[in-house]
């Protein structure tokens, strides 16, 4: 199974990707589920070299920018390289399909210049469970608490109910809930 993109490392069969590699993943599927199923992975592996070129960055699709520039860089992928159609035209200004903004959205960026992405909310903003590197060994936490959503998912396996699980943590029921759910789909 080749990578989305460039090499990774591989470590006992498995791909190891970096939290950046991992935004990347998240926003390609989110695109590649929605209205970007038709799109040849080939394509957007592609675009992504023409990303990273333009834009100067290694991750471009974990980037604030491409949030931003996305669409015309896409634009002018498309122009050199025609093919099928990623970037929407919208009275004359070049956007990235709502999906690519969805994905992009669940994502916190740096200060910096290239503004890469820094937290992850897999729940979506609703929800206070983040990804975030320094936190949690990079497992999903509850937010400001650095508690692993796969501990609470444990003592509810473990029989406890949400309620007891919540007033130990002094949390409400459904942040507990969804930390579950998340914790569930990590574990796996």
């Amino acid at each position: 199974m080749r990578p989305v993109f460039g090499e990774k490392h591989r470590e006992q069969g498995v791909f190891k990707v970096s939290f950046l590699e991992l935004a990347e993943l998240i926003v390609v599927s989110h695109y590649r589920n929605g209205s970007g199923a038709t799109i040849p992975l080939n394509r957007l592996r592609a675009a992504h070299s023409y990303a990273r070129m333009k834009m100067g960055i290694p991750y471009p699709f974990a980037s604030g920018q491409f949030k931003v520039a996305g669409g015309h860089i896409i634009h002018e992928f498309e122009g050199e390289f025609p093919g099928r159609t990623i970037a929407i035209d919208v009275d004359g200004n070049f956007v990235l399909p709502m999906e690519f903004d969805d994905a992009l959205s669940l994502f916190d960026f740096d200060a910096t210049t290239e503004e890469l992405a820094q937290r992850w909310y897999p729940a979506g903003r609703s929800a206070p469970i983040v990804v975030e590197p320094g936190y949690g060994a990079g497992w999903p936490v509850i937010d400001g608490r650095n508690v692993r959503a796969s501990v609470l998912l444990e003592r509810w396996r473990g029989g406890m109910d949400i309620e007891s699980i919540a007033d130990d943590y002094q949390l409400e029921p459904r942040i507990v809930e969804a930390a579950i759910k998340v914790g569930d789909v990590a574990a796996a």
